[in-house]
């Protein structure tokens, strides 16, 4: 994504509520962009959604597949702790 795009992604999501821009009150160029109530409310909707999607995927996978899949999920899990706040 561009920085533009990012920018009105941004924007779309403040419109509706889901987000909060959020100055640092170090440095004037940076801007953390927060989950407001109904954002949390939102994503874990869509985590639920998406659960429930891998699992009736999942169901038509033999075992060593549905092992593949986990272990898979897992790795990316992992990569993604680090941007956690």
């Amino acid at each position: 994504l561009t920085s533009g795009a990012m920018t009105a992604l941004i924007g779309r999501l403040q419109d509706r509520g889901l987000v909060l821009r959020e100055k640092d009150s170090n440095d004037a160029r940076k801007h953390y962009v927060v989950l407001t109530e109904k954002g949390v409310q939102s994503a874990q909707i869509v985590m639920e959604r998406l659960n429930n999607k891998i699992g009736k995927v999942s169901e038509s996978l033999d075992d060593l597949e549905q092992l593949q899949l986990r272990k898979t999920l897992k790795k990316i899990e992992e990569r993604l702790k680090p941007f956690k706040t």
